[in-house]
């Protein structure tokens, strides 16, 4: 027959309730009572029935994820961030709930229609900036909630110091010489003076005092950086002495468009990516990036929600981690 809780109390000679208490408690062990349910839910393989823990608690133990459309799926960043996610979720509280929104950008319809239909102690917004009417309807329904990868001034969030990485990479380029850095952009043209990494660099060569400055959008994609440097290229750019890629997926179209055009990259031309969300990768070919630390980020989103969870507390949570220049010899001169 099934172990119950009701059988594991009765074998450590305690309430059923301080069995709860035990095998709930997060962190380590405080008694040796803890120790022995512990040993005991162990020696019999019980797992806590999540309905009833639900119930008893008024948790769902998940932590929804909002994606809006145009993030997509296919980025190794993206997908390392939601890896992590549900292996912290996973080993500490229960299950990670993914949702891609189908709209260009996370509206008050959008989020009314997902508090409605779902059922999570918090939700982690990825990447997306969101509107006053969102907060105010969050707020009055008081749910946890925090910004992945973006800083918003309203509400809670935890990012990467992008504007710290530029820096990071552009000095490492300028301690080598290299005074013609060009730089791929995310973002279209239209948006590069609201993009942090994008005004980063741009104050990197106004700092120094540098006449070369070129910048081109690569949309974050493959496809469009090999298209806009090419475009580039055809239009009689000058050939830089390095590039710099607003991310890892853009500097590996540029390693292939300098290839096509004769180039040797970390020879003929230095190149740096960013966010190193597939380190294995940029180990074989050699790509220097600059990692952004996604363990320690999506951990501190987590452990917010269930703090405000756990103490009915509202509180902001504001944080920019530091991130760190990868030095891959194959392509950083």
């Amino acid at each position: 027959m099934k172990v119950t809780i009701k059988d594991i109390a009765r074998e450590a000679g305690v309430s059923i309730s301080t069995v709860s208490y035990a095998l709930n408690k997060k962190g380590r062990i405080v008694s040796d009572k803890h120790r022995r349910i512990i040993e005991i839910a162990r020696k019999y393989n019980y797992v806590p029935n999540a309905n009833a823990r639900s119930l008893a608690s008024g948790l769902s133990n998940n932590i929804g994820l909002l994606l809006y459309n145009s993030a997509g799926l296919t980025s190794p960043y993206i997908l390392k961030c939601i890896s992590t996610l549900s292996d912290i979720i996973g080993e500490n509280y229960g299950w990670l709930a993914l949702c891609q929104l189908k709209s260009p950008a996370i509206d008050l319809q959008d989020m009314r229609r997902y508090l409605g239909n779902s059922r999570s102690d918090g939700i982690i917004v990825f990447n997306a900036q969101l509107p006053k009417e969102v907060i105010a309807l969050l707020s009055t329904a008081k749910t946890p909630y925090i910004v992945f990868g973006r800083e918003q001034a309203s509400c809670s969030y935890v990012c990467c110091d992008d504007a710290a990485g530029i820096r990071e990479g552009f000095d490492a380029l300028y301690a080598r010489d290299k005074r013609k850095v060009l730089f791929i952009s995310g973002c279209a043209e239209a948006e590069m003076d609201k993009d942090v990494r994008t005004q980063a660099y741009l104050g990197c060569i106004a700092d120094h005092g540098l006449a070369f400055c070129q910048v081109v959008g690569g949309g974050y994609s493959r496809e469009q950086t090999a298209a806009a440097l090419g475009a580039y290229f055809a239009g009689g750019g000058e050939t830089p002495q390095a590039i710099m890629a607003a991310n890892d997926e853009m500097a590996y179209a540029a390693i292939h468009v300098l290839e096509e055009r004769g180039l040797i990259p970390g020879q003929d031309v230095a190149l740096i990516g960013f966010d190193d969300a597939d380190p294995e990768h940029n180990d074989a070919i050699g790509l220097t990036s600059i990692r952004q630390p996604i363990g320690q980020m999506t951990r501190a989103c987590i452990e917010y929600i269930y703090q405000i969870v756990e103490k009915d507390e509202p509180a902001l949570l504001q944080q920019k981690y530091a991130p760190q220049l990868v030095v891959r010899a194959g392509t950083l001169l």
